[in-house]
């Protein structure tokens, strides 16, 4: 096995060796032992439950168009693991992660600290951007944010996207115990941009604990109808929150908001963020609606944009998502012999089994469930099979659902992007799934 892929192979297998609590002491400790990587650039911090990787991806590409040496830290990845780090839109470069990654590996092995993969991986995407002397840096949450490994920054400005039910069982049963943990990121005297979807009041008394000057970017027609117009707003008053803080000399960063290049920037969206490609004559829309708020937001936006065209979905989501409220808000928009079922190769992907459980006797009756082959696999069949399907009635194909399908799904339309090995998709997720539900277990525990 080649080096780059040996030493990935070995962060992604961090966590199934060893137990995993959520807290900052590990990155701390990290951080500290790399002389704080962090301290050398501006940062902005970004959470939220929906919108947050959409808010960094549009930051980010608005700082590199006005000139500033940009990076972007995010996750999951979707067809590579470097895509988790990039500097001004190139991902980190292979011989960068086997310089990084044996130096993180020895430093916690020689001071103890039982750093999960997360928390490495945010130490090495921290010490490349050190090492690339980048301007400035957009740091996405992995998880939650009081005790995600990315809250040992202080940032020149924090941003919460939205609150909503996802990963209860870690970050809590309600929209108020979310928003507090969300809220965690807030630092004193920073500034703090809310969007519309998020619980005022309960971000408001924590920004005053705080002593963080907080703006809520509010709700607009525009909003309900398009979920990229809310994104943009909450990115371009972030970049507002900015020129005010140059304006009192506490960054060099600054933007033009009335530049094309910078508008441009703002309103674009990341790849499967409703991204609509051409397979033929058949459109196609990509899209990571991984959770209820998303996919209902998903939803309203195919019937703005195609009022008047028949629906086929291509659906694959990870195992604890709630698959049959999913299936009952499709099946009201479109047949459900419409509906294509898939099973990715991630291990956190919900197997066919698993779907079929879910979906309880309408499964095999009503959907289309596909298994795969030893040639073709599960979503590449059901890719294949509702585009072939769609030009009886011109149909839509939106292939949605979980992150961990997309790879498989834009590979099969003929997408062509860096990919990690074989051998690494497959383990890839392994240790994430292992440690989210050592978290869980933890906090029944507790």
């Amino acid at each position: 096995m080649r080096g780059y892929d040996a030493l990935v192979r070995r962060l992604l297998d961090v966590n199934r060796f060893s137990a995993v609590k959520m807290g900052l002491k590990n990155s701390f400790a990290m951080h500290e032992a790399l002389h704080c990587p962090a301290s050398h650039f501006d940062t902005i911090h970004v959470a939220g439950t929906n919108g947050k990787g959409s808010v960094s991806w549009k930051l980010a590409n608005s700082l590199q168009a006005g000139g500033f040496k940009t990076g972007l830290f995010v996750s999951p990845h979707v067809s590579c693991f470097r895509e988790r780090i990039q500097v001004n839109g190139q991902l980190i470069r292979e011989d960068d992660v086997e310089k990084i990654l044996p130096e993180l590996f020895t430093l916690t092995e020689r001071l103890e600290i039982p750093a999960t993969f997360f928390e490495l991986t945010t130490m090495l995407a921290l010490q490349h951007f050190a090492n690339e002397k980048v301007d400035c840096v957009v740091l996405e949450t992995g998880l939650g944010g009081r005790l995600d490994s990315t809250n040992i920054v202080t940032p020149i400005v924090s941003i919460i996207t939205s609150i909503g039910l996802d990963h209860t069982r870690i970050l809590g049963s309600t929209i108020e115990e979310i928003a507090k943990e969300k809220a965690g990121i807030m630092k004193r005297n920073v500034p703090v941009v809310v969007g519309p979807q998020a619980p005022w009041n309960v971000l408001q008394d924590h920004a005053q604990l705080t002593e963080s000057p907080i703006v809520f970017v509010p709700a607009k027609e525009l909003h309900a109808q398009d979920y990229n117009e809310e994104n943009t707003d909450v990115a371009t008053e972030a970049v507002k929150q900015i020129n005010l803080l140059n304006a009192n000399g506490k960054t060099k960063l600054r933007l033009d908001l009335q530049s094309n290049a910078v508008k441009k920037a703002l309103e674009s969206r990341p790849p499967c963020r409703f991204e609509v490609v051409k397979h033929g004559s058949t459109t196609v829309v990509l899209d990571v609606a991984h959770n209820m708020p998303a996919f209902e937001s998903l939803l309203k936006l195919i019937k703005v944009k195609y009022p008047k065209r028949n629906v086929r979905f291509v659906c694959g989501f990870s195992a604890d998502k709630d698959m049959a409220h999913v299936a009952d808000l499709i099946t009201a928009m479109t047949s459900p012999s419409k509906v294509h079922f898939v099973t990715g190769y991630h291990p956190r992907c919900a197997t066919t089994t698993e779907i079929e459980a879910a979906l309880g006797a309408k499964a095999s009756e009503h959907f289309h469930l596909h298994q795969g082959t030893s040639d073709v696999s599960s979503v590449a069949q059901g890719v294949y099979s509702a585009i072939q399907a769609s030009r009886k009635d011109d149909d839509v194909v939106v292939v949605c659902g979980s992150v961990f399908i997309m790879s498989e799904a834009r590979e099969a339309l003929g997408f062509q992007e860096p990919q990690d090995s074989e051998e690494l998709k497959k383990i890839a997720g392994a240790g994430v799934k292992t440690a989210v539900q050592r978290a869980q277990d933890s906090k029944s525990s507790s």
